[in-house]
Protein backbone atom coordinates (compact mmCIF):
# COMPACT_ATOMS: atom_id res chain seq x y z
CA UNK A 1 0.00 0.00 0.00
CA UNK A 2 1.14 3.55 -0.61
CA UNK A 3 0.16 7.11 0.22
CA UNK A 4 0.52 10.31 -1.79
CA UNK A 5 -0.21 13.78 -0.40
CA UNK A 6 -1.32 17.01 -2.04
CA UNK A 7 1.67 19.36 -1.96
CA UNK A 8 -0.07 22.72 -2.29
CA UNK A 9 -0.68 25.01 0.67
CA UNK A 10 -4.10 24.76 2.35
CA UNK A 11 -6.31 27.73 1.41
CA UNK A 12 -8.76 29.51 3.72
CA UNK A 13 -12.32 28.42 2.92
CA UNK A 14 -15.80 28.79 4.31
CA UNK A 15 -17.11 26.12 6.72
CA UNK A 16 -19.63 24.98 4.11
CA UNK A 17 -16.82 24.05 1.72
CA UNK A 18 -14.69 22.31 4.36
CA UNK A 19 -15.93 18.73 3.74
CA UNK A 20 -15.15 18.97 0.03
CA UNK A 21 -11.75 20.44 0.80
CA UNK A 22 -10.96 17.69 3.32
CA UNK A 23 -11.78 15.07 0.69
CA UNK A 24 -9.63 16.81 -1.90
CA UNK A 25 -6.62 17.13 0.42
CA UNK A 26 -6.90 13.71 2.07
CA UNK A 27 -4.02 11.32 1.40
CA UNK A 28 -4.68 9.25 -1.68
CA UNK A 29 -4.28 5.53 -1.19
CA UNK A 30 -2.75 3.21 -3.78
CA UNK A 31 -2.24 -0.54 -3.83
CA UNK A 32 0.78 -1.88 -5.73
CA UNK A 33 1.20 -5.52 -6.73
CA UNK A 34 4.23 -7.26 -8.24
CA UNK A 35 3.63 -10.28 -10.48
CA UNK A 36 6.75 -12.47 -10.18
CA UNK A 37 5.68 -15.08 -12.70
CA UNK A 38 6.94 -17.86 -10.44
CA UNK A 39 3.63 -19.50 -9.58
CA UNK A 40 1.00 -20.96 -11.92
CA UNK A 41 -1.49 -19.06 -9.74
CA UNK A 42 0.18 -15.65 -10.20
CA UNK A 43 -2.41 -14.43 -12.72
CA UNK A 44 -5.24 -15.35 -10.35
CA UNK A 45 -3.52 -13.42 -7.53
CA UNK A 46 -3.25 -10.35 -9.73
CA UNK A 47 -6.94 -10.59 -10.63
CA UNK A 48 -7.87 -10.99 -6.95
CA UNK A 49 -5.97 -7.81 -6.05
CA UNK A 50 -7.60 -5.88 -8.89
CA UNK A 51 -11.11 -6.95 -7.81
CA UNK A 52 -10.47 -6.19 -4.13
CA UNK A 53 -9.16 -2.70 -4.88
CA UNK A 54 -12.02 -1.96 -7.28
CA UNK A 55 -14.52 -2.93 -4.55
CA UNK A 56 -12.79 -0.63 -2.05
CA UNK A 57 -12.27 2.25 -4.46
CA UNK A 58 -8.48 2.07 -4.17
CA UNK A 59 -6.25 2.97 -7.11
CA UNK A 60 -4.43 -0.19 -8.20
CA UNK A 61 -1.23 -0.64 -10.20
CA UNK A 62 0.88 -3.69 -10.95
CA UNK A 63 4.19 -4.72 -12.49
CA UNK A 64 5.31 -7.98 -14.07
CA UNK A 65 8.92 -8.92 -13.49
CA UNK A 66 11.16 -11.65 -14.88
CA UNK A 67 13.90 -13.17 -12.75
CA UNK A 68 16.77 -13.38 -15.21
CA UNK A 69 19.68 -13.43 -12.74
CA UNK A 70 19.19 -16.05 -10.00
CA UNK A 71 22.84 -16.47 -9.05
CA UNK A 72 22.10 -15.07 -5.59
CA UNK A 73 19.09 -17.38 -5.24
CA UNK A 74 15.44 -17.09 -6.21
CA UNK A 75 14.41 -15.37 -2.96
CA UNK A 76 17.11 -12.71 -3.18
CA UNK A 77 16.54 -12.09 -6.89
CA UNK A 78 12.78 -11.78 -6.41
CA UNK A 79 13.22 -9.40 -3.47
CA UNK A 80 15.59 -7.14 -5.40
CA UNK A 81 13.35 -6.85 -8.45
CA UNK A 82 10.18 -6.58 -6.34
CA UNK A 83 11.44 -3.51 -4.50
CA UNK A 84 12.75 -1.99 -7.73
CA UNK A 85 9.27 -2.40 -9.26
CA UNK A 86 7.61 -0.90 -6.19
CA UNK A 87 9.99 2.06 -6.38
CA UNK A 88 9.10 2.61 -10.04
CA UNK A 89 5.37 2.61 -9.28
CA UNK A 90 5.88 5.01 -6.37
CA UNK A 91 7.69 7.47 -8.61
CA UNK A 92 5.11 7.17 -11.38
CA UNK A 93 2.25 7.98 -8.99
CA UNK A 94 4.04 10.63 -6.92
CA UNK A 95 4.05 8.42 -3.83
CA UNK A 96 6.47 9.20 -1.00
CA UNK A 97 5.26 6.72 1.63
CA UNK A 98 5.30 2.99 0.89
CA UNK A 99 3.67 0.71 3.48
CA UNK A 100 4.42 -3.00 3.74
CA UNK A 101 2.70 -5.67 5.85
CA UNK A 102 5.77 -7.06 7.64
CA UNK A 103 4.81 -8.17 11.14
CA UNK A 104 6.47 -9.25 14.38
CA UNK A 105 6.99 -12.86 13.31
CA UNK A 106 8.67 -11.66 10.10
CA UNK A 107 11.00 -9.60 12.28
CA UNK A 108 11.87 -12.61 14.44
CA UNK A 109 12.62 -14.71 11.33
CA UNK A 110 14.79 -11.95 9.88
CA UNK A 111 16.82 -11.60 13.07
CA UNK A 112 17.38 -15.35 13.38
CA UNK A 113 18.40 -15.60 9.71
CA UNK A 114 20.91 -12.80 10.22
CA UNK A 115 22.25 -14.47 13.36
CA UNK A 116 22.75 -17.72 11.46
CA UNK A 117 24.68 -15.77 8.80
CA UNK A 118 27.01 -14.36 11.46
CA UNK A 119 25.80 -10.77 11.02
CA UNK A 120 26.84 -7.88 13.24
CA UNK A 121 24.70 -5.05 14.67
CA UNK A 122 23.51 -3.90 11.22
CA UNK A 123 22.00 -7.27 10.34
CA UNK A 124 20.76 -8.04 13.86
CA UNK A 125 18.88 -4.73 13.85
CA UNK A 126 16.29 -6.44 11.70
CA UNK A 127 13.75 -4.20 10.01
CA UNK A 128 13.18 -0.59 11.02
CA UNK A 129 9.65 0.67 11.61
CA UNK A 130 10.50 3.21 8.90
CA UNK A 131 13.57 3.86 6.78
CA UNK A 132 14.71 5.03 3.37
CA UNK A 133 16.17 2.44 1.02
CA UNK A 134 17.36 4.14 -2.18
CA UNK A 135 19.43 1.09 -3.07
CA UNK A 136 16.24 -0.98 -3.23
CA UNK A 137 13.62 1.56 -4.31
CA UNK A 138 15.80 3.68 -6.59
CA UNK A 139 15.00 6.94 -4.78
CA UNK A 140 15.85 8.64 -1.50
CA UNK A 141 12.49 10.44 -1.55
CA UNK A 142 10.44 7.35 -0.68
CA UNK A 143 9.91 6.44 2.97
CA UNK A 144 9.44 2.70 3.51
CA UNK A 145 7.28 2.07 6.60
CA UNK A 146 6.08 -1.09 8.34
CA UNK A 147 3.06 -0.16 10.49
CA UNK A 148 2.27 -3.78 11.48
CA UNK A 149 5.72 -4.58 12.85
CA UNK A 150 4.43 -4.69 16.44
CA UNK A 151 1.57 -7.08 15.58
CA UNK A 152 2.08 -10.85 15.64
CA UNK A 153 1.03 -13.25 12.89
CA UNK A 154 -1.52 -14.80 15.29
CA UNK A 155 -3.11 -11.39 15.94
CA UNK A 156 -3.37 -10.65 12.23
CA UNK A 157 -4.82 -14.09 11.46
CA UNK A 158 -7.41 -13.57 14.21
CA UNK A 159 -8.35 -10.19 12.72
CA UNK A 160 -8.73 -11.71 9.26
CA UNK A 161 -11.00 -14.49 10.57
CA UNK A 162 -13.04 -12.14 12.73
CA UNK A 163 -13.74 -9.78 9.83
CA UNK A 164 -14.12 -12.42 7.13
CA UNK A 165 -11.39 -10.92 4.94
CA UNK A 166 -10.71 -12.87 1.75
CA UNK A 167 -7.03 -13.54 1.27
CA UNK A 168 -4.62 -15.72 -0.69
CA UNK A 169 -1.92 -18.04 0.61
CA UNK A 170 1.16 -18.31 -1.60
CA UNK A 171 1.83 -22.04 -1.91
CA UNK A 172 5.59 -21.40 -1.97
CA UNK A 173 5.35 -20.43 1.72
CA UNK A 174 5.16 -24.16 2.50
CA UNK A 175 8.34 -24.99 0.56
CA UNK A 176 11.02 -25.62 3.20
CA UNK A 177 13.82 -25.59 0.64
CA UNK A 178 13.78 -21.83 1.28
CA UNK A 179 15.61 -20.85 4.48
CA UNK A 180 12.90 -18.54 5.81
CA UNK A 181 10.21 -21.19 5.33
CA UNK A 182 12.37 -23.82 7.04
CA UNK A 183 12.65 -21.55 10.08
CA UNK A 184 8.95 -20.70 10.00
CA UNK A 185 7.71 -24.28 9.91
CA UNK A 186 10.40 -26.23 11.78
CA UNK A 187 12.26 -23.89 14.15
CA UNK A 188 9.82 -21.17 15.19
CA UNK A 189 7.12 -23.58 16.49
CA UNK A 190 9.75 -25.18 18.74
CA UNK A 191 10.79 -21.76 20.00
CA UNK A 192 7.18 -20.86 20.72
CA UNK A 193 6.69 -24.03 22.74
CA UNK A 194 9.88 -23.56 24.76
CA UNK A 195 9.85 -19.75 24.96
CA UNK A 196 6.30 -18.40 24.55
CA UNK A 197 6.27 -14.80 23.35
CA UNK A 198 9.83 -14.99 22.02
CA UNK A 199 8.85 -12.69 19.12
CA UNK A 200 8.55 -9.64 21.37
CA UNK A 201 11.92 -10.39 23.01
CA UNK A 202 13.54 -10.75 19.59
CA UNK A 203 12.00 -7.40 18.63
CA UNK A 204 13.41 -5.82 21.80
CA UNK A 205 16.86 -7.19 20.99
CA UNK A 206 16.54 -5.73 17.50
CA UNK A 207 15.81 -2.31 18.98
CA UNK A 208 18.94 -2.58 21.13
CA UNK A 209 20.97 -3.53 18.04
CA UNK A 210 19.49 -0.57 16.14
CA UNK A 211 20.62 1.77 18.92
CA UNK A 212 24.11 0.27 18.82
CA UNK A 213 24.22 0.55 15.03
CA UNK A 214 23.24 4.23 15.16
CA UNK A 215 26.07 4.90 17.61
CA UNK A 216 28.56 3.08 15.39
CA UNK A 217 27.36 4.94 12.31
CA UNK A 218 27.44 8.42 13.84
CA UNK A 219 30.68 8.11 15.84
CA UNK A 220 33.87 8.97 13.97
CA UNK A 221 36.82 8.83 16.39
CA UNK A 222 39.87 10.92 15.53
CA UNK A 223 43.54 10.68 16.50
CA UNK A 224 45.33 13.88 17.47
CA UNK A 225 48.81 14.28 16.00
CA UNK A 226 51.67 15.53 18.22
CA UNK A 227 52.61 19.16 17.58
CA UNK A 228 56.11 18.18 16.41
CA UNK A 229 54.86 15.50 14.02
CA UNK A 230 53.63 15.87 10.47
CA UNK A 231 49.84 16.21 10.19
CA UNK A 232 48.17 12.85 9.79
CA UNK A 233 44.86 11.97 8.21
CA UNK A 234 42.03 11.40 10.67
CA UNK A 235 41.26 7.80 11.46
CA UNK A 236 37.68 6.93 10.50
CA UNK A 237 35.58 4.05 11.73
CA UNK A 238 35.45 1.21 9.18
CA UNK A 239 32.57 1.16 6.73
CA UNK A 240 29.62 -0.80 8.06
CA UNK A 241 27.49 -3.27 6.18
CA UNK A 242 24.18 -1.71 5.21
CA UNK A 243 21.17 -2.98 7.09
CA UNK A 244 19.31 -5.85 5.48
CA UNK A 245 15.56 -5.65 4.99
CA UNK A 246 13.24 -8.61 5.02
CA UNK A 247 12.01 -10.02 1.76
Amino acid sequence: MAHAWARSATPIVSPAAAPELDAALAPRLYAFHVHHGLSPNADAWLAHCERACAALGITFASRRITLDDKRSGTEAAARKQRYAALGEMCREHGVQLLLTAHHQDDQAETILLQLLRGSGPAGLSGMDAANRAPGLLGSDDILLARPLLAASRAELEHYVREHGIAHIEDESNADQRYARNALRHSVMPQLERAFPGYQERFARSARHAQSAQRLLTTSQPTTSAPASAQPRARTRAPALISRACAP
